[in-house]
């Protein structure tokens, strides 16, 4: 008796195109089964995951949002003023990194109109007005019937009689004709005839 094996029967023999279908169904039908778990697993990757998909092996790719700094808020009191301007009072509690925001103007950059001068320690005055910045001169003031201006009027800071004019002296008055100074006109104050002269 043969005890050897029958030979394979055609319809069970197995070709490389079987093999190749039956290895892209099982594929195919691995694939749906995720997808059914885990909607997101076909777009998985090593790198990124949208969403945790433990069939998949991957975690979620976690989004870094950048922080930002914080903002260094300055004041006033650390700005450097130009020229002619100084900070202003309450710089300590003024925030701004312009000169607008931080600084005045003094009166070291204002021109005073003709008859006034600048005002001592302009430099440390804030304002740009005459008011503030200029004072009158005692050479544009009219001093009052016997009395003259002093001399050196036009360096002289005033705008009255006290701070601009002295009292004139008999002694350089023009007594008219038929007239004489009177004695100790040196010593008299007087601008007219009648107190300085005698006949």
């Amino acid at each position: 008796q043969d005890f050897r094996a029958p030979a394979t029967s055609p319809r069970f023999r197995s070709s490389p195109a079987m093999l190749r279908t039956l290895v892209v169904s099982a594929i195919a039908c691995w694939s749906a089964q995720l997808v059914a778990a885990c909607p997101c697993c076909p777009t998985c990757t090593m790198e990124m995951c949208p969403c945790a998909c433990p069939t998949c092996g991957f975690a979620p790719a976690t989004e870094v949002v950048p922080t930002e700094a914080p903002k260094v808020v300055k004041v006033c009191s650390a700005f450097s003023c130009p020229a002619r301007s100084v900070l202003r009072e309450n710089a300590a509690s003024l925030t701004g990194e312009r000169t607008e925001a931080c600084c005045l103007k003094t009166c070291s950059g204002f021109t005073c109109p003709a008859g006034k001068v600048e005002r001592k320690n302009a430099a440390t005055i804030t304002g740009e007005s005459e008011d503030a910045c200029c004072l009158s001169v005692c050479s544009v003031f009219t001093c009052p019937s016997g009395s003259k201006l002093r001399e050196g009027a036009a360096t002289i800071t005033g705008n009255d009689a006290t701070a601009c004019c002295l009292k004139e002296n008999c002694n350089v008055f023009s007594c008219p004709a038929g007239q004489v100074l009177r004695p100790g006109a040196e010593s008299m104050s007087g601008n007219d005839a009648n107190t300085c002269c005698a006949s």
